[in-house]
C-alpha cells in the first residue's frame, strides 16, 4: 500500500470536494510529486468495490471512493480482501457476509470511521488484533464463520453495542470482553464455550444474551449484575445448576433453559416478576420449587420431558398463563386447580399416566389440547364447552366412544384419536364441518362407520 507524506497534498487528495482534488492533483503534478503508486490503489480499489462502474476521470474516481460512506458486498463472491481497502476513509457501514473470505488484512484497523462491520458467514480463522482500532465501531457481526478465539484488543471497542459471534468454533472468551460496557446486544449461539468469564458482569447494558448450543456447564455468579437483561437464552448446554444470583435479573422476561442437565430450579426464581416465558424443556427436574408459582405475568412455562411426579395444586396461581406443556413427565395425577387457568390457550398433557380429566371443560379459550398417551379412558360431556379448541390430540389412550358433545367442537380442524378402542363415533361429528383431517389409524373402526364418516365429512380427510 503506497503512502503519500505531503499531509497537506494528501488532506486535498483524501476530500469530499472536487474542487480540492482537482487542486491536489495539479499540485502533485507542478511540484512533480510522484502518486502514481498511490493512484494505482486507488484504482485497485474503485475496481474491487465497484466492478462494473467506469468514472469519468481521476478526480472523479477518488471523489466517489472519498466520499463513500456505504459500502454492501454481500455475496460478491469474495475471496481476498486488498488492504487498499483503508483508502475508504470516510467508510461508515462495510458488509461483506456472504464471501469466501478467509482473512481480513490489518488494514482493516484503520478505518477509522466504521460503526457498523458484518463479516458473516465467511470463512475466516480469526479477527485481526487491529480491529481494535476501531473505536467508534458499534455493531460487529461475525457469524458463522471458524473463528476459534476472540482477540483480547476487542476491549477497546468500548462504543460497541452489538456483538455477534454465533455458529463459531470459540471455547473461550477473553475477560476483556467486560469492558464493552455500551454493549446491548452478546450473540454466542452454536460454539463450544465451557464458560462465560466473570467480568460478564460488567456488562450491565446488556438486554439480550443468547448462548444456546454451546458446553457451558455453569454460569459465573457476576450473571446476576446482568439487571438490565431481558432475554437469555442457554438452551442446548450442559449445565447441571443455576447460581442463586439468576433472582437478581428483575427485567428478565425470557428465560430459555431447556436442554440441559438440571435437577432443579433455584428458589431465587420466584424473584423474576417480570418473567413472561419461562422454558424448562427436557432437563432432569423432579420437582418445582414453589416460588414459581408466584410469577404473576408468566404467560408460557415449557416444562416437558422432565422427571416431575406431582404438579402442585399452586399452578392455579398463575393466572396469565396461555401456555402451558407438561409433556412426557411422571404424572400420575393432575391438580383440578389447572381449571382456574382461564386464560390458557395452548395446554399439552401427553405422555403422563394420570388417567382422566372431568375439569377441562372449564378451560374454555384453548385453542390446542394434547393428551396422547394418558390412560384416557373417557372424555368428559363437558369437553363441549372447549369451543375455541382447533386441534385435539388424543392418541394412544383407551378410549372406546367418544360424547355426543364433541359434536359442538364447531371450529375444530385437526382431531387425532389412533390408536385407541373406537369402533364407532356418534352421528354428532358431522357437525364438525371445519375439520381438515382426521385420524382414526390403529382402532377397529367398522366398515359402517367408515362410510358413514365419509358421508358426514365429506371435506376432511380421514386416515383409517
Amino acid at each position: 500500500m503506497s503512502l503519500i507524506t505531503n499531509n497537506s497534498l494528501y488532506a486535498l487528495l483524501q476530500s469530499d470536494s472536487l474542487e480540492n482534488i482537482h487542486q491536489g492533483l495539479a499540485q502533485a503534478k507542478s511540484q512533480k510529486i510522484d502518486i502514481r503508486s498511490w493512484l494505482n490503489d486507488a484504482k485497485l480499489i474503485y475496481k474491487w468495490v465497484y466492478p462494473e462502474k467506469k468514472p469519468q476521470d481521476t478526480a472523479q474516481l477518488l471523489l466517489e471512493l472519498n466520499t463513500t460512506q456505504t459500502l454492501d458486498l454481500f455475496d460478491k463472491k469474495k475471496a481476498v480482501v486488498p488492504p487498499q481497502l483503508q483508502m475508504l476513509a470516510r467508510l461508515v457501514t462495510l458488509n461483506l457476509s456472504h464471501n469466501r473470505i478467509r482473512v481480513l488484512p490489518p488494514e482493516i484497523g484503520k478505518l477509522s470511521a466504521l460503526q457498523e462491520l458484518s463479516v458473516d458467514n465467511n470463512q475466516l480463522a480469526e479477527l485481526p488484533e487491529q480491529i481494535a482500532n476501531l473505536t467508534q465501531l458499534r455493531s460487529l457481526s461475525a457469524s458463522l464463520n471458524q473463528l476459534v478465539s476472540v482477540p483480547e484488543q476487542i476491549g477497546n471497542l468500548t462504543r460497541l453495542q452489538e456483538l455477534e459471534l454465533s455458529c463459531n468454533q470459540l471455547r473461550h472468551l477473553p475477560p476483556q470482553i467486560g469492558e464493552l460496557t455500551e454493549l446491548n446486544t452478546l450473540q454466542l449461539i452454536r460454539n463450544q464455550l465451557e464458560s462465560l468469564p466473570e467480568t460478564i458482569g460488567k456488562l450491565q447494558n446488556l438486554t439480550l444474551l443468547q448462548v444456546f448450543e454451546n458446553k457451558l456447564t455453569s454460569l459465573p455468579t457476576s450473571i446476576g449484575k446482568l439487571t438490565k437483561l431481558n432475554t437469555l437464552h442457554l438452551f442446548e448446554n450442559q449445565l447441571e445448576s443455576l447460581p442463586e444470583t439468576i433472582g437478581k435479573l428483575t427485567g428478565l422476561t425470557k428465560l430459555g433453559l431447556s436442554s440441559n442437565n438440571l435437577e432443579k430450579l433455584p428458589e431465587e426464581i420466584g424473584q423474576l416478576t417480570r418473567l413472561t416465558s419461562l422454558s424448562v424443556w427436557r432437563n432432569r427436574l423432579i420437582e418445582l420449587p414453589s416460588t414459581l408459582f408466584s410469577l404473576p405475568l408468566l404467560t408460557e412455562l415449557s416444562l416437558g420431558y422432565n422427571r416431575i411426579r406431582v404438579l402442585p395444586p399452586e399452578i392455579g396461581k398463575l393466572s396469565a398463563l396461555q401456555k402451558l406443556s407438561v409433556n412426557n413427565n411422571q404424572l400420575t395425577e393432575l391438580p383440578e386447580q389447572i381449571a382456574n387457568l382461564s386464560q390458557l390457550q395452548e395446554l399439552d398433557l401427553s405422555g403422563n399416566p394420570f388417567g382422566d380429566f372431568p375439569w377441562i371443560g372449564k378451560l374454555t379459550q384453548l385453542h390446542s389440547l394434547s393428551a396422547s398417551q394418558s390412560g384416557i379412558t373417557q372424555l368428559p360431556l363437558e369437553i363441549g364447552n372447549l369451543t375455541q379448541l382447533t386441534t385435539l390430540t388424543l392418541n394412544l389412550n383407551q378410549l372406546k366412544r367418544l360424547p355426543p358433545e364433541i359434536g359442538q367442537l364447531t371450529r375444530l380442524e385437526y382431531l387425532y384419536l389412533s390408536r385407541n378402542q373406537l369402533s364407532e363415533l356418534p352421528p354428532e361429528i358431522s357437525q364438525l364441518q371445519s375439520l381438515k383431517a382426521l385420524f382414526l389409524s390403529g382402532n377397529p373402526i367398522s366398515p359402517k362407520t367408515k362410510a358413514q364418516l365419509h358421508t358426514w365429512l365429506p371435506g376432511c380427510q380421514i386416515r383409517f
